[in-house]
């Protein structure tokens, strides 16, 4: 996994049959502000359904690392809800033996326009074991004062519903505001791209990302 870190060749996990399938992309990001959250009908070339499948895109804040304790209270207190929202008939994808053997931990991804935590908006995401030492996380402190930001990166929800990291777009290091002019941060139809309100409404005005390599289209 060595060179994950790289702003020329950031990392995308993919799930696959016996383990975890690694792609490399050339990928780069770029902050802008968040639009009005405007929910009216998009127009005659846009599309008329959104995906249930999202992506998010953000900075890290705080690592909330698996304990047993607080392994087993995730998943009891938001996966499984989560997945019971996501497909009420069925159960959870994944065991809790499973899930802890996947995930390494939890971040929240703050998107959204301001510098502060009321200015801003955050979405919990689970990070996958192979990408938790290559991520860099923002403080606790940091996080709370808003001060300090960790990599942007964007994360897609599974089949149980849950937003799960799969790609480092850019370092949390002096390159970062030169990656960053590339992507936009919030929700995403993982579909078609569209980007999306609060409400995972269609935001109107909105941009538009390529759902591959997550970079503003228009």
């Amino acid at each position: 996994m060595s060179g994950i870190r790289s702003l020329a060749h950031p990392v995308r996990l993919q799930w696959a049959a016996g383990g975890i399938a690694v792609v490399l992309l050339a990928l780069d990001y770029g902050p802008r502000q968040a639009l009005a959250q405007d929910e009216m009908p998009m127009g005659k070339a846009a599309w008329s359904h959104v995906s249930e499948h999202r992506i998010v895109i953000g900075t890290a804040s705080a690592f909330h690392r698996f304990n047993n304790y607080g392994l087993e209270q995730y998943y009891n207190e938001s996966y499984v809800p989560t997945a019971k929202e996501a497909h009420p008939d069925a159960e959870a994808s994944m065991s809790m033996d499973e899930f802890g053997s996947r995930f390494a931990g939890w971040v929240k991804l703050k998107f959204g326009v301001g510098t502060s935590v009321i200015g801003g908006h955050y979405q919990p995401a689970l990070i996958p074991v192979a990408l938790k030492e290559q991520i860099e996380y923002s403080s606790s402190v940091g996080a709370i004062l808003g001060n300090q930001s960790g990599d942007l990166v964007a994360a897609t929800n599974n089949i149980d519903g849950s937003f799960v990291i799969d790609t480092i777009l850019c370092k949390d290091d002096p390159s970062f505001h030169i990656c960053a002019r590339k992507y936009e941060r919030g929700y995403f139809d993982a579909d078609k791209g569209y980007q999306l309100t609060l409400k995972f409404t269609p935001m109107v005005p909105g941009r538009k990302i390529d759902v591959n390599t997550y970079e503003i289209m228009d």
